[in-house]
């Protein structure tokens, strides 16, 4: 009779390189930033391997299967490798460098686009999408293939600091766009992202 020994707890990993100063001004600054060679490459392969089971197991979650655009919600949570990579890769160490304080989980999705033709997102706000408050709300975006320049995604410099939250689906009827909300000429110091809907996050830090 064999007897398993139980498996040793696995340590986040930590990035091949730290984030710079710069980097962190630039984020700072711009509302985002670019930041290369800190994942080992069995990580890209890791998170490529856990996109093709989530797209190749759609859930209640998925929407736009078998479409040019194809978003799942929280695909990590059926997907193994996915979920591995959200507990133990150095993405929320990132994160929380560039941010300087406690990084919390808030939600996973997948973006998915089969080879050919890619059809352009119309541009729109995140913000006005989340069910949530604050100024430290952080987007990680990685993506396991590369994306040449005319595909990838593209921010508009320092529209973080507009204090303008857009009514969605922004950017589809630049007519019907508005009316805009506007935040305090004065905005409040900055605090720290939280849940409205429970101001006393019971789950611990990622990082």
């Amino acid at each position: 009779m064999a007897i398993q020994a139980p498996l040793a707890k696995q340590e986040k990993a930590h990035p091949l390189r730290p984030v710079t100063a710069e980097e962190i001004t630039a984020f700072n600054r711009d509302g985002a930033v670019l930041i290369k060679q800190v994942l080992e490459p069995r990580w890209v392969e890791m998170l490529a391997e856990g996109l093709e089971y989530a797209n190749d197991h759609p859930d209640g979650m998925s929407a736009g299967v078998s479409m040019p655009l194809r978003i799942d919600q929280f695909p990590a949570a059926s997907s193994p490798k996915l979920q591995e990579f959200m507990d133990h890769s150095p993405i929320a160490e990132i994160v929380g460098t560039v941010l300087a304080a406690p990084v919390y989980f808030y939600m996973d999705q997948m973006f998915y686009k089969p080879a050919g033709m890619i059809a352009p997102s119309a541009w729109h706000q995140d913000t006005c999408y989340y069910n949530v408050e604050g100024d430290q709300l952080i987007r990680a975006w990685v993506c396991a293939d590369p994306a040449p320049r005319d595909v990838s995604l593209e921010i508009l410099r320092g529209s973080h600091k507009w204090n303008i939250t857009y009514r969605p689906p922004v950017g589809r009827d630049p007519a019907g766009d508005g009316p805009r909300q506007s935040r305090p000429p004065h905005p409040p110091p900055r605090r720290s992202l939280r849940p409205l809907r429970d101001n006393n996050p019971s789950y611990p830090p990622f990082f």
